[in-house]
């Protein structure tokens, strides 16, 4: 019994070593070799430098071609690839928020008081909004002209 408890233990460890590979689109910058991983599965928006663009979840097909959203982009000929981070998201949702309360709050009337605030509160939900949908658009943005793309797994 003790032999099959052992080739029972050393299959399921090669299965989980198998199947729990993540694989990497690596993009590090060329001056500075600074690295931006990005994980299988994760969105992004891949540009060609012959045109085609396609947003979808990244799939890594081997060392050299990625798949997103069933287009097959060769790693020398994506022109740039951009994500969007969770701290843009994040930030952005904050700031669109901020901005929307001082709409209302200038809306609604309650900015008179001693002093008419209304343009205040305005021109305040103005800039927070702007910040927020700017930082909801940007992300993170790898033109090939600074960053080297390659693939790793782990």
């Amino acid at each position: 019994m003790r032999p099959n408890l052992a080739l029972l233990l050393v299959c399921f460890l090669v299965t989980t070593e198998l199947y729990g590979q993540t694989q990497f689109l690596v993009i590090t910058n060329k001056k500075t070799n600074v690295t931006r991983k990005i994980k299988e599965g994760k969105v992004v928006f891949v540009h060609d430098i012959q045109g085609p663009f396609s947003k979808g979840k990244l799939e890594i097909l081997n060392d050299s071609t990625i798949k997103v959203n069933q287009i097959h982009f060769a790693l020398a000929n994506i022109s740039r690839v951009k994500r969007k981070t969770t701290l843009s998201k994040v930030v952005g949702g904050i700031f669109v928020t901020v901005g929307t309360i001082f709409f209302i709050h200038a809306a609604s009337g309650q900015a008179k008081g001693y002093i008419d605030l209304t343009g205040a509160f305005n021109f305040l939900g103005t800039v927070s909004s702007s910040v927020g949908v700017t930082a909801l658009v940007v992300g993170g943005r790898y033109h090939k002209k600074k960053w080297r793309y390659s693939i790793e797994s782990k």
